[in-house]
């Protein structure tokens, strides 16, 4: 069905599809956000037994008060938070794309920060599932403290698409010099 349409119309098509898809996501995203501080404020050790195991740790989820839900509920939503701004980015973009086009210096500034953005998920994916299990472990057993790096493809995959993505954006800088320069020829 896009095929049929004028390639400005799929343009608008794509961007119309892309506005509503990221406000999905975003109230997805935010719904967690939520859910978890919520819990972290009203029942802590459902908090830690979610978490523990999310992160695949062995042996019981520790006991938690409130300013311990508090902290480990924070490290635990900063990687959501950088994907909250980055949707937030990509819905602007997209209402960019439908209103001004694509081959403006706001499309590849934007491209830029998103490319960024999610290259920065990737290490801090890892920072934070090591941050969070350290501190479950220590809260567990004070005398054992000890830390694990794990990477998972998703990281790496982050990461690279986030940089073809700021690559995309230094292309749609040229992109846009060259077709200003060719309303002003003609």
């Amino acid at each position: 069905m896009l095929s049929s349409l004028h390639p400005k119309d799929r343009l608008q098509t794509t961007a119309t599809a892309g506005v509503w898809l990221s406000s999905a996501v975003i109230a997805l995203l935010i719904t967690i956000i939520g859910f978890f501080t919520w819990t972290s404020l009203t029942d802590g050790n459902e908090l830690s037994r979610l978490l523990t195991d999310q992160l695949e740790l062995n042996g019981p989820a520790p006991l938690l008060n409130s300013t311990q839900a508090t902290l480990l509920t924070a490290i635990w939503l900063i990687t959501d938070i950088i994907a909250l701004i980055m949707l937030l980015n990509i819905r602007i973009l997209f209402i960019g794309i439908r209103r001004l086009g694509i081959f403006t210096d706001q499309t590849a500034r934007r491209l830029r920060r998103i490319g960024w953005l999610l290259f920065a998920i990737g290490p801090l994916n890892v920072f934070v599932n090591m941050g969070a299990s350290m501190l479950l472990g220590y809260w567990r057993d004070p005398t054992a403290l000890h830390g694990s790096i794990s990477l998972d493809d998703g990281d790496f995959y982050a990461m690279v698409i986030g940089l073809v993505i700021v690559a995309v954006g230094h292309i749609m800088v040229d992109a846009t010099r060259i077709e200003t320069e060719n309303r002003a020829f003609v």
